[in-house]
């Protein structure tokens, strides 16, 4: 995580604090995901007919991204206030779906189009960002 992990990590105990996060594998995420995902967007949209309306999902997309991103903290929080990793990593799984909801239903909005293709948009953004995990 880019933005949490030093502020978090300031009031624990040194013995008691987690890995450093690896902020330039962060940031290359960030930059790859950035680049990626407008383009494989842009040709779904063109795969399903739904193209023009790419630029009004991909705004709705950029704004919700805020709140989704502050939603990352929840893990660090977690763990700040003492629940353990195991726990912090179990919250990862609660935001899971709500990540995937909001995927779907701003490509349901956005696109204006039936509940399938924004499936099929969410399941594309959430396998780009889970491989992109796993290659950076």
């Amino acid at each position: 995580m880019v933005v949490y992990g030093p502020v978090v990590t300031a009031g624990i105990e040194p013995e008691a604090r987690p890995e450093p996060p690896d902020f330039a594998g962060s940031y290359l995420y960030l930059a790859v995901a950035m680049a990626l995902w407008p383009v494989l967007a842009a040709a779904l949209a063109r795969l399903f007919s739904v193209g023009q309306h790419y630029v009004r999902y991909m705004i709705a997309y950029n704004w919700a991204a805020a709140p989704l991103f502050a939603l990352n903290g929840l893990p660090y929080l977690v763990h700040a206030l003492g629940f353990g990793a195991e726990t912090a990593a179990l919250s990862y799984l609660v935001l899971i779906p709500i990540y995937g909801y909001f995927s779907w239903y701003i490509a349901r909005t956005g696109f204006q189009t039936m509940w399938p293709i924004a499936l099929a948009f969410m399941l594309a953004d959430l396998t780009m960002s889970f491989g992109l995990n796993e290659l950076i």
